[in-house]
């Protein structure tokens, strides 16, 4: 990639900021910077929740290859190159799941809880559509669901309860506690996250797979 000086003057913005905060970790530290760099939205860091150890989680299951499940294309998108050049994980996406929703439930939530039921210890990404969300809160509560790891950003105007009791559920997530959010947020995190895996698993995933 080709810095300019523009690049380079928002990256010492970046850097100067996350030192005036040095409340993270080196491993949080490294995905809020692309984060900020990718968003230019400096007010992101300190509404980002990291908990139950989310990131040693969510590396180790990409490690070992756990499905991916995610709300929306556009993050299977963004992801699925980086994905198939290192761990080579499975994905999924909730919106395209082959069969279809009940009248009483949204396609987006109907592809949650299929892939829920056949991968209940995977990684779920929920960028943009709440109600997938909802879905996930739900399957938690009745314990039918052990994340290895929740990515969760979406846009929540009138929902944004949901994300609350999310943060109190017991599981390795990483979550935009905010009304605001983004399917961007959600795989620029994501993409990050599998490169801070690959540094630290990358060689053995690769041994341990053939």
């Amino acid at each position: 990639m080709e810095w300019t000086i523009s690049d380079a003057q928002g990256s010492a913005i970046v850097e100067a900021y996350l030192a005036q905060l040095g409340c993270y970790s080196s491993a949080q530290t490294a995905l809020l910077r692309q984060m900020l760099l990718a968003t230019a939205d400096l007010g992101l860091v300190d509404r980002f929740i990291f908990a139950n150890n989310a990131l040693f989680s969510g590396c180790a299951a990409l490690a070992a290859r756990v499905p991916i499940i995610v709300d929306v294309p556009l993050i299977q998108a963004a992801v699925s190159h980086r994905l198939g050049n290192t761990f080579g994980s499975p994905m999924y996406c909730a919106l395209e799941v082959p069969t279809r929703a009940s009248l009483d439930e949204s396609q987006v939530s109907w592809g949650m809880r299929t892939f829920c039921k056949h991968h209940p210890q995977g990684i779920f990404v929920v960028g943009q559509r709440i109600e997938a969300l909802a879905t996930l809160l739900e399957l938690l509560k009745e314990r039918l669901i052990e994340p290895l790891l929740v990515i969760a950003t979406p846009p929540s105007l009138a929902d944004y309860s949901l994300k609350k009791e999310l943060q109190q559920v017991p599981i390795p997530l990483i979550c935009l506690d905010s009304k605001e959010g983004h399917s961007v947020l959600a795989s620029t995190m994501l993409v990050n996250l599998i490169e801070l895996a690959w540094i630290a698993y990358g060689d053995e995933a690769l041994n341990n797979y053939w």
